[in-house]
Order: C-alpha cells, then structure tokens, then sequence
C-alpha cells in the first residue's frame, strides 16, 4: 500500500472486532466485545429510566425470567440490599435478623455498572 502512496494503519490503531449478541447459561442476554459484557435488561433500563438512574443500581426482572427485557417486567431498585430485600418474605424476626445481616455484608461488595 505505501508502495502506491496510500496510507496505511499500524496493528495498534486497528478496528476492534464487532460486538456480538449472545445468552449466558443462565438466560441473560448480552452484548460482549471480547473485552466487556453489557446485558440487555440494563440498556433497556438506562434507555427508559436514564443512565444516573441505572448505573450503581440492580435491574430486576418481575416475572423472573431473564430473557424478557421488556420494559415494563423490569424494575430499578437502587442498591442491591433494596434487590434481597424485595425477594426477602421473613417469617420470624430472627429470619429478618439473618437477612439484615446478609444485607449489610452484601452492600460493602456492591459492584458498579463499569463492572460490567
């Protein structure tokens, strides 16, 4: 190509690989680049409730099945304790007791939407 004088890129400056579209095991659906995975449930969410909304918080699913993004079976909750919480039906204030305690121990490891 130099030889005819037209410029060329270096290895460095390469297009990366398209993204492509899959679903994990477990029935999440996900974009991945080969470097990072964004799931759909969360575009759909940043995409209806905004990204300030979104970010630091859990997307759930109403009915439970994690391939229907639609945008009326999610819900934002804002922190992953608000998430346990939700699922949570304590019987006895014992049980409630066990599940403040795994709340507590869960929100000193709550990940970030970079994390994905």
């Amino acid at each position: 190509m130099r030889w005819f004088g037209i410029e060329c890129r270096n290895g460095v400056d390469r297009d990366p690989s398209p993204a492509w579209f899959g679903t994990r095991p477990d029935g999440y659906e996900c974009w991945n680049d080969g470097h990072q995975t964004v799931y759909v449930h969360r575009l759909v969410a940043v995409a209806k409730w905004g990204f300030e909304a979104v970010a630091s918080g859990v997307i759930h699913h109403k009915n439970q099945i994690q391939w229907d993004n639609r945008p009326e079976n999610l819900h934002p909750f804002e922190s992953n304790s608000a998430h346990i919480r939700h699922h949570a039906r304590p019987s006895t204030h014992e049980d409630q007791q066990t599940i403040d305690e795994v709340i507590s121990e869960t929100d000193k490891t709550q990940l970030t939407f970079d994390d994905f």
